[in-house]
């Protein structure tokens, strides 16, 4: 799907330019766009959630981080583990499904 591998290049970008960043309006920036992907990620890529999350591990370390950004991060965090578990889950009841289909004589 094209939307997938545009949002798969733009993480990846956005991983390699994250350490680099010196200011916290820099910060802002991957922030807003960071949340403005959380619902397509959501949607079409879940399974790019542990690139969404690298990358705010990266700004969270990163000394230009204000505390309100910090703060903001932090949610996003809550937000990647809250849509990799039901992804996980998802999957896992797709397994369960077929898994049972296998079983019908």
């Amino acid at each position: 799907m094209e939307i997938v591998a545009a949002i798969e290049s733009m993480l990846a970008v956005v991983a390699q330019l994250a350490p680099t960043v010196t200011t916290t309006a820099t910060v802002q920036a991957i922030i807003d766009a960071l949340i403005k992907l959380i619902p397509i990620i959501i949607k079409f890529a879940p399974k790019l959630v542990k690139d969404w999350q690298i990358i705010i591990g990266v700004l969270r370390s990163n000394p230009a981080a204000m505390p309100e950004q910090l703060a903001m991060l932090d949610l996003m965090s809550e937000d990647a583990d809250a849509v990799f578990d039901a992804a996980v889950k998802k999957a896992e009841a797709a397994d369960a499904a077929a898994e049972a289909q296998e079983k019908k004589p």
